[in-house]
C-alpha cells in the first residue's frame, strides 16, 4: 500500500491471483455446507485464508490514517497515539561485555 492509501500495482495483481486461486479451490462445491466432503471443507478454508493477511492489516492502516489527520490537541487526548513529548536529555549508551551475562 502506498503512503497515500492507494493500493500499489503489485497489490492488485496479488489480489487477482488470490481470487483466481480461491475460485479454482472452491469450484464445483455443493451449495449446502453439510453436503461438502472434508476435502471440500478444507479447500474452502484454504481459499478464505489466501487473502487473510491483507484484509487483517487494513485495520492498522485505517488507524494510521485516522491518527495522521488528527490535530495536535486531539492527539493529546487520544489513547492510541503518542504525542506532546518533550526532549529532556540525551542518555549515554554504555556498551557492556556480553560474556558477563552468560
Amino acid at each position: 500500500m502506498n503512503l497515500d492509501g492507494a493500493p500499489g500495482e503489485t497489490t492488485g495483481e496479488r489480489q487477482q491471483r488470490s481470487a483466481a486461486l480461491a475460485e479454482s479451490l472452491m469450484r464445483n462445491f455443493p451449495a449446502e455446507p453439510e453436503l461438502r466432503s472434508r476435502e471440500q471443507a478444507a479447500r474452502r478454508l484454504l481459499a478464505n485464508l489466501l487473502d487473510w493477511h491483507r484484509r487483517e492489516i487494513k485495520a492498522d492502516w485505517w488507524e494510521y490514517f485516522r491518527l495522521k489527520d488528527l490535530t495536535d490537541e486531539d492527539l493529546v487526548a487520544e489513547r492510541s497515539a503518542i504525542s506532546d513529548l518533550t526532549f529532556v536529555a540525551r542518555i549515554e549508551v554504555v556498551q557492556q561485555d556480553a560474556d558477563r551475562f552468560v
